[in-house]
């Protein structure tokens, strides 16, 4: 696949060096090399306009001067203090942090781990980390421990941090976000002591099934979900079907279906969507340090899943990864189908009819067995990627 949405965007470390180079396209030059004068860092402008900023690097490839840089480059607030070994573990804590790892264990040490030291100074809590995709993300983590979730599967790996943790809330967290708000337990906390059952700083709105238009469904994202641990027990926990999304939306709507309350709260983050994936299913050399640098806009990480999207996950030109999303939709129709008819009886079940058909014409409509055609090619993809690296 080319690498159209980040042509261009290098880093090398070399003799103590880092070195980052940004095509035209990516930053604004002058104010980089504004920023980079600021730093007294090493800068060089090429002729096609892209830009070269080098640093000196310790201890790996993000030394805290080009974080800082790319913070300011992108409008963020300045990089956290980094965390070393944590203190010993709260006694009691009264949140329950849980990052599942899947392929962004640099970002999440440099990153979301530090966002959380430094918010979260109030109350104490824990972070449970659930590594459940790269296999370094052990050893780039080793100072927090956490345990390894076999599945790969992003619902089971939430259930297997719910299961380890010892809060009285239990927050949820992707990999690929910062958190910037030092009251946001406080404020999570304050409206389930309102009475909503769970809030989440990020919902989405999915509007469209099987090519038709329903009425739209609320999916509240880890960004982070927050949520009693009692009341994510008695709902039943993550539906561990999922394995390539759509975990979010089931819980959202099986909350709703127990008559609870799932509402939104303002907390002030940073959620680079798609990092996790992009890792997994197209990199490029060095981007999980460009990642964990913030060097690449979020928009752009969009734009590179989007090109592999497009091209999916085939087999006998059937998109495996289009087919896997439909099948848990259909899942998930079929399991609220009571529910979703006193919305919309007829929209939901013409939504499911379509999922259907297009389950069929891939060779057998049974969502568990187009699931698991779904995962062999997976692993024949990453033993590919594995080869060429």
């Amino acid at each position: 696949m080319s690498p159209s949405a980040l042509s261009g965007l290098a880093l090398t470390v070399d003799a103590g060096t880092v070195e980052v180079r940004c095509p035209p396209q990516m930053h604004d030059r002058a104010r980089a090399r504004e920023l980079a004068a600021q730093h007294g860092l090493p800068f060089a402008a090429e002729p096609d306009g892209a830009w070269r900023v080098r640093a000196p690097s310790v201890l790996g490839a993000c030394p805290r001067a080009l974080k800082a840089l790319f913070a300011e480059l992108g409008g963020f607030p300045a990089p956290y203090p980094e965390v070393g070994a944590p203190a010993a573990r709260a006694a009691a804590p009264l949140v329950s942090c849980i990052i599942v790892v899947n392929h962004n264990a640099l970002f999440v040490r440099e990153q979301l781990i530090p966002s959380l030291f430094a918010n979260t100074r109030a109350q104490p809590f824990e972070v449970v980390l659930v590594h459940n995709g790269a296999t370094d993300s052990e050893a780039l983590l080793a100072a927090f421990g956490g345990v390894r979730c076999a599945s790969g599967a992003v619902s089971a790996a939430y259930n297997a941090g719910a299961a380890l943790a010892r809060g009285r809330y239990l927050a949820f967290f992707h990999d690929d976000c910062i958190l910037d708000d030092a009251r946001w337990v406080e404020k999570c906390a304050a409206a389930l002591e309102q009475g909503a059952a769970a809030v989440a700083a990020e919902f989405r709105r999915l509007e469209r099934i099987g090519g038709t238009d329903v009425p739209a469904l609320p999916v509240a994202k880890c960004v982070p979900l927050f949520i009693g641990a009692g009341e994510f027990a008695s709902a039943g926990r993550f539906d561990e079907f999922h394995y390539l999304g759509y975990e979010d939306l089931d819980f959202t709507l099986r909350l709703a279906q127990l008559g609870k309350r799932v509402e939104p709260v303002d907390l002030r983050l940073r959620h680079f969507d798609g990092m996790s994936s992009v890792l997994k299913y197209c990199p490029l050399p060095g981007l999980a340090a460009l990642f964990a640098l913030t060097a690449v806009p979020r928009s752009a990480i969009l734009r590179r899943f989007r090109e592999f999207a497009e091209r999916g996950l085939r087999r006998d030109g059937t998109d495996y990864m289009r087919l896997a999303l439909d099948a848990q939709l259909f899942h998930v129709l079929m399991k609220y189908r009571d529910f979703l008819a006193a919305i919309d009886a007829r929209a939901y079940a013409r939504a499911a009819e379509r999922l259907a058909a297009a389950l069929e014409r891939a060779g057998g409509g049974n969502p568990a067995s187009i699931l698991a055609r779904f995962k062999s090619l997976e692993r024949e993809h990453q033993a590919a990627l594995q080869a060429a690296a």
